[in-house]
């Protein structure tokens, strides 16, 4: 299985300096298995996967306890995360995106092999597409 993203490239989704520890690497797998469940594994991975694979495991990353509200002093800040959700999960939002790349434009479904060489595929461009 490809990786879908790198430690590096979750440390500039998050725009911060990451080290190598095993749990930003387990955020980054988890996130890219909620995906493999969407759309199956990829390769190379669409750029909707990888953009919803960093957003998932940053959630988890910058919000590991799934806080909904929090105060200090006279601040409180909300987060717009659904209540008592914690770790790495796919919003209904991203589902859907991630669901409109594997059904591709007029009900095709996109990833599969075109014409009689296995090993070829047609990726469309998502700027062509109308949602």
């Amino acid at each position: 299985m490809v990786a879908i993203a790198t430690l590096e490239e979750f440390a500039s989704q998050l725009q911060s300096d990451l080290d190598t520890a095993t749990a930003n690497l387990l955020l980054l797998d988890q996130a890219q298995g909620l995906v493999t469940e969407q759309i199956g594994d990829q390769n190379p991975w669409p750029t909707i996967a990888k953009s919803v694979a960093l957003a998932a495991a940053g959630r988890a990353y910058v919000n590991p306890e799934g806080l909904r509200q929090d105060t200090t002093g006279g601040t409180t800040a909300i987060y717009n995360t659904p209540l008592y959700r914690n770790g790495v999960y796919l919003s209904d939002e991203e589902k859907k995106d991630l669901q409109a790349w594997l059904n591709g434009p007029g009900g095709s479904v996109v990833g599969q092999p075109q014409g009689s060489f296995p090993g070829s595929h047609a990726w469309p461009d998502p700027v062509e597409w109308n949602y």
